[in-house]
């Protein structure tokens, strides 16, 4: 019997540590522009170039995209020990479907309830971050708005036959990270993506990048508004279909087309709205919207609430966030959104009565861990699975996303290009609520 396969998870997250360690997990240091350009180095025999290294992983069939690879070809083994959730993802992942924005090799678990992305050193010491950090540190205001962090995986061998292979180059191959699928419990998610900030390069960027990525802010609302739509998906029930507003929509809009995108995510019954399509694609108009207004206002109160709690997180914490976006998903669907609102609104009765009588601290942790323990929605099928998600689905979540060039600036203040973004954001949705709001009124 072979020997079992080296622990594929290196860097602890929430799924794989017992106690958090006792001092913050700190962010690389924060990139700094070069000097000068470095003569590239010289591969050797021993050591690769990155190109040559995944020609040679995909002349073995090792899955290169991300960190879960297709059935039969290579396998991700998590650590010995309880690691349900880890565990989990590794069994094996398809496309994502529910992807507006970002770049391509985003996967879910075989529940759907865990994405697994690929990721870079600095995206990862970013969730450790902010997962280990006190409650005291600012910083740790940001973990309500960010994805659930549960650790990472990393390709490390062929699986064939029940014998495990180990591969050469798996250390040139990206970590994933594990995190909660935030569409998971939406029968039918609405999704926009916003990119944050108005600028779209790290300090240590080339010249070449600097400038093709200054020209780009300077040619979209970036530059001016701090923000981008760079995708929206809305539920459209008479079509039981997907109203897509793709990228080229962002990238082509001005200032004064901003409202217009925030409206195809809001449509009122009586809005007509085009098809788009990045492709020269044609398609019907979409009509008769079936969101009652009465909802609509709703959630663009609860938007603008939970846009304005990250502001002023963020405006307390001395960080840099090129290339995060805000992502927000509603249900889209109009009964179950409305049972969402009710489950939400006894919810905020309760939390009140207890604020009166507050619990020891840790309560709150041993409840959050015992509500993911027991989130095994992939052991049930069919009608009880759905309505078992449909019982805990939330009228909407407003998280970040997107870390890889995150990092601390000390003494700096806090991200003014980032808050510029929020705060064009929640113009938007307010102006939106005020439509909708005059729509009910006549």
């Amino acid at each position: 019997m072979p020997p079992p396969p080296p622990a594929p998870i290196p860097v602890p997250g929430p799924g794989d540590l017992e106690t958090p360690p006792s001092s913050s997990v700190p962010l690389p240091a924060a990139p700094s522009a070069p000097s000068a350009s470095p003569a590239p180095p010289t591969p050797s025999a021993t050591q690769p170039q990155v190109s040559q290294v995944q020609e040679e992983a995909a002349a073995e069939l090792t899955y290169v995209g991300t960190g879960t690879p297709p059935p039969g070809v290579a396998s991700l083994v998590p650590e010995e020990g309880d690691h349900t959730v880890l565990a989990r993802a590794a069994r094996g992942a398809t496309a994502m479907a529910n992807q507006v924005a970002g770049h391509a090799g985003v996967l879910v678990d075989d529940s759907g309830s865990l994405v697994i992305k690929p990721a870079l050193p600095r995206e990862i010491a970013f969730y450790q971050l902010v997962q280990c950090s006190p409650r005291t540190a600012p910083i740790s205001g940001l973990k309500p708005f960010l994805p659930k962090f549960y650790g990472t995986l990393a390709l490390t061998g062929h699986v064939d036959d029940s014998e495990f292979e180990p591969v050469p180059v798996a250390n040139a191959l990206p970590e994933s990270i594990v995190l909660e699928n935030l569409t998971y419990r939406f029968t039918h998610p609405s999704v926009l993506d916003a990119k944050l900030g108005t600028s779209l390069h790290a300090p240590d960027a080339s010249e070449e990048k600097k400038a093709r990525m200054m020209k780009k802010a300077a040619e979209t609302t970036t530059g001016q508004a701090g923000v981008r739509l760079t995708g929206a998906s809305t539920w459209h029930a008479p079509t039981q279909s997907f109203i897509k507003t793709p990228r080229g929509f962002g990238y082509n809009a001005k200032l004064d087309d901003l409202p217009e995108g925030v409206k195809r995510f809001f449509p009122l019954p009586s809005d007509v709205l085009p098809f788009l399509s990045d492709d020269g694609d044609t398609g019907p108009e979409y009509k008769d919207h079936a969101l009652p207004p009465s909802l609509a206002s709703r959630l663009l109160a609860e938007l603008d609430v939970e846009l304005g709690r990250l502001e002023d997180v963020l405006s307390q914490i001395e960080l840099r966030a090129v290339g995060a976006s805000v992502l927000v998903v509603y249900e889209g669907d109009a009964d179950r959104l409305a049972a969402a609102f009710d489950r939400f609104d006894r919810q905020r009765v309760t939390n009140a009565a207890k604020s009166l009588n507050p619990e020891p601290e840790d309560s709150d942790e041993e409840e959050e861990e015992s509500e993911s323990d027991s989130d095994d929605d992939e052991d049930d099928d069919g009608a009880a699975a759905d309505a078992r998600r449909a019982s805990k689905c939330p009228p909407l979540v407003v998280r970040l996303i997107d870390f890889a060039h995150t990092w601390l600036e000390e003494g700096e203040g806090p991200d003014e290009g980032v808050l510029l973004g929020l705060r064009t954001l929640r113009g938007l949705v307010q102006g939106r609520r005020a439509a909708v709001d005059a729509y009910v009124a006549n």
